[in-house]
């Protein structure tokens, strides 16, 4: 703002400065000569700065709250949340409590249960991943009894790590101190069969040594 009423006046004050010189030497015929040159000058500048104004105020400009630097590392749920790959989801934290798996299809989130819906989020989530391209998937299952289980699983190209929030709070049936909504990090993700079963899942080191008891492997979900 300060920069366009200085663009504004400052032109206003020289045209006030040579009119009065003009008006002072305006016997002097070569002197109104160059006057007249100079006053056409200031013209033209006007009307340059005065597009350049219009084109300034007509720009929009976005609103501080909107300009957030991407966050350096995913360290916490926040910054989880910060990241551009996941601002077409509703953070997990402000779910409704009674957020059921219906309302999860029409959010387009990979929902399995007695039918699997929206698997084609699955398919291209794990393309990406394959391509270390950062990828972001919203998976809802439910338990036996029906209670859906929330997660978040994110592909941050930077690390080519694996982050995942994990809400298990609707969980009725679960110890009071699981229903909790925490972040999670591992170094690869990938389908792997385990006597005979095929799941999707989360882990560190080598696929070789996943073993399903492994405090540094998360099953993500069951394949067939």
């Amino acid at each position: 703002m300060k920069k366009n009423v200085i663009l504004i006046l400052l032109p206003v004050l020289i045209l006030c400065v040579l009119a009065s010189r003009a008006g002072w030497a305006r016997e002097k015929e070569s002197s109104m000569k160059k006057n007249s040159i100079l006053f056409l000058l200031l013209v033209l500048i006007l009307c340059v700065l005065g597009i350049v104004l219009l084109i300034t105020r007509n720009t929009p400009e976005s609103p501080a709250s909107e300009v957030e630097a991407l966050p350096a590392e995913i360290v916490d749920l926040d910054t989880f949340y910060r990241m551009p790959i996941t601002k077409d989801y509703t953070d997990l934290r402000e779910l409704p409590v009674d957020y059921s798996t219906e309302q999860a299809q029409l959010d387009r989130c990979f929902v399995i249960g007695a039918m699997v819906h929206n698997d084609d989020l699955y398919a291209e989530f794990m393309e990406r991943c394959g391509q270390n391209e950062d990828a972001f998937i919203r998976v809802v299952q439910t338990t036996i009894e029906g209670d859906p289980i929330l997660f978040d699983v994110l592909h941050d190209s930077r690390t080519d790590h694996i982050y995942i929030v994990f809400d298990a709070s609707r969980d009725d049936f679960s110890a009071e101190e699981d229903r909790v909504i925490r972040l999670m990090e591992y170094e690869h993700t990938a389908e792997h069969e385990i006597d005979g079963r095929e799941y999707w899942i989360a882990y560190n080191g080598a696929i070789e040594d996943v073993q399903l008891e492994r405090e540094d492997v998360f099953v993500l979900a069951f394949i067939n």
